[in-house]
């Protein structure tokens, strides 16, 4: 894995990247949920069933994706 880029614009960059992990996870946590929904309602026999399988591992990509990110840039406690 790559070294975190230093502080851009005075913005840091790690408290940037882990707000866009968390924020990234909380939408993912919706639309698997959602998904599960749609799989369960959808018949095995159905034609599109075959779609779950690349849905499932597009999201298994994600999450790994933002849980990189996630141990690369913690969250910093912000100060009051």
């Amino acid at each position: 894995m790559r070294s975190p880029p230093e502080d851009v614009g005075g913005t840091p960059t790690g408290s940037v990247a882990a707000r866009a992990a968390h924020e990234i996870n909380n939408a993912l946590a919706g639309i698997q949920y959602s998904f599960l929904l749609i799989k369960d309602a959808i018949p095995v026999e159905h034609p599109h069933y075959s779609a779950v399988a690349a849905i499932e591992r597009g999201v298994s990509r994600i999450a790994a994706a933002t849980q990189q990110i996630a141990e690369a840039y913690p969250r910093e406690e912000v100060q009051p």
